[in-house]
């Protein structure tokens, strides 16, 4: 965390904290009494039986917790305990109450004890796993989670705490994997936006700022807002020169009646100072245009940007090239209309616009760049396989195993590399959750079998027992 100077250090803490504590209410967990301890394991339910005096106790615990007195769950827990030391709830809820208290030594303790009493429960592991990212232990975290993993799916949330994590670590494919993975079952809004507001700043620390452009307009195109994620987005996209988007969360946070007049302020006479070079831009002086695209190289507005794609009309191949770099610097979108036209130009034009496309990550591009991959430009080589590396499938390997073979350079190399070893983590990631779901359908299909037979037995048991009942009576009364 401390490479973060400033503001925003203290901003992305209080998100990060607002994603590790979304869910401070104990976990919703069904105890119902039975002569044995068992489980079973879900994403949304979580089954335990115990016996009828520990089940007391668990639900005395359970709510001393949720009126606040974390001491008088203790002591509920611990006698919970002390009837049955073999109870892995109980070792679980001991935990969750000394995490809650800030105990995060006896927090841990009682966690890997539940855990080593239940060890498929996935549930368990994830609370651990929230332990390590509190205590930003990173690397423990993401192995933890894989544990977690492979025992049971994962909540929605945990997918974001690992992206969370990967991005601290500068691993920022695996980051947008799985806060993509939590977007597409999360529902909770407010976690929703903490997604979206960490994929910004992912894309933005690999510098990608056309999705980062992309997912910062869909935040803002929400009815709700956050205060600390709008306010740290807008000094990031002010410090990368995307002065229009800054502005934009900053009037949001305006119109929520937060105090942000100073800020807007500092936008507007940036962006007013950038905009003054716009009538400097009609020349029909090829180089001096050139050298004015460049100085307005430094801050992106709406403005400029509507200006510029007006010059992708001329007849100019450099300047063409000029405003593509440029929408790509400030992650502007590029008609389709004027792809085309690039793609249909001489050789500069079309390896802008190649690399424009790569630098999208859109999936419809992908059969279209993979043809690039074998392209004369160094430069749209490192484009596609960086491309494949965020969107490439298993099929894809051949070409890339192909291309390393011949890629010249240490740098173009090393982004292959990457791009195989992405392609290969997803797809192994892929077939272990095959794997544990069909083992997890032959599980439950075992059980069910065993229940049905179980009731078999019931069934002529009952049927013997009154059978003699039956004989018994009628050689008694007559």
């Amino acid at each position: 965390m401390g490479r973060r100077g400033g503001s925003t250090t203290l901003q992305v803490k209080s998100v990060q904290y607002a994603m590790t504590n979304q869910q401070r209410d104990i976990p919703n967990i069904e105890i119902s009494p039975n002569s044995q301890s068992s489980s079973t394991n879900g994403r949304n339910s979580v089954v335990f039986l115990v016996r009828s005096d520990v089940k007391k106790e668990l639900e005395r615990g359970k709510r001393k917790f949720e009126s606040g007195d974390c001491e008088g769950a203790k002591v509920a827990y611990e006698r919970a305990l002390d009837l049955d030391p073999g109870c892995a709830i109980a070792y679980f809820y001991l935990g969750f109450t000394f995490h809650e208290m800030g105990n995060y030594e006896m927090a841990k303790e009682y966690y890997l004890q539940a855990i080593d009493l239940e060890k498929r429960q996935a549930l368990f592991l994830e609370h651990l796993v929230r332990l390590h990212f509190e205590l930003e232990e990173y690397s423990v975290c993401l192995v933890r989670f894989q544990e977690a993993m492979v025992v049971g799916s994962l909540q929605p949330i945990s997918y974001g705490l690992m992206g969370r994590a990967h991005y601290e670590l500068d691993r920022f494919t695996e980051a947008i994997d799985c806060l993509q993975k939590m977007l597409e079952i999360e529902t909770e809004p407010r976690l929703q936006r903490i997604a979206y507001y960490y994929l910004v700043l992912t894309h933005l620390r690999d510098n990608s700022p056309i999705p980062a452009r992309l997912y910062a307009q869909k935040l803002l195109a929400v009815s709700e807002y956050d205060r600390l994620i709008f306010s740290g987005l807008a000094e990031r996209f002010q410090n990368a020169g995307c002065l229009s988007l800054a502005l934009a969360f900053l009037e949001r946070l305006r119109e929520e009646s937060c105090d942000v007049t100073d800020r807007i302020e500092d936008v507007q006479l940036a962006i007013a100072r950038a905009d003054s070079q716009i009538p400097r831009l009609f020349s029909s002086d090829e180089e001096k245009l050139l050298h004015r695209i460049h100085f307005l190289s430094q801050s992106g507005t709406d403005r400029i940007y509507k200006v510029l794609l007006t010059l992708m009309e001329t007849s100019s191949v450099l300047v063409k090239e000029a405003v593509l770099t440029w929408c790509r610097k400030f992650g502007y979108e590029v008609p389709d209309k004027d792809l085309s036209d690039c793609l249909n130009g001489p050789a500069l034009l079309k390896e802008a616009a190649f690399q424009y496309m790569a630098e999208t990550f859109e999936p419809r591009f992908l059969n279209f760049l993979l043809g690039q991959m074998h392209h004369s430009s160094r430069d749209v080589q490192l484009a596609v396989a960086r491309y494949l590396e965020r969107s490439g499938q298993l099929e894809h390997l051949s070409v890339l195993e192909c291309q390393m073979e011949t890629a010249s350079g240490a740098g173009l190399r090393r982004q292959i590399q990457r791009a195989i070893n992405q392609i290969k983590r997803r797809h192994t990631e892929e077939t272990d959750k095959l794997i544990h779901k069909n083992l997890e359908t032959l599980r439950r299909t075992s059980l069910s079998e065993k229940k049905e037979g179980w009731g078999t037995l019931q069934w002529i048991f009952i049927t013997l027992v009154g059978a003699y009942l039956l004989i018994w009576m009628m050689f008694h009364l007559f």
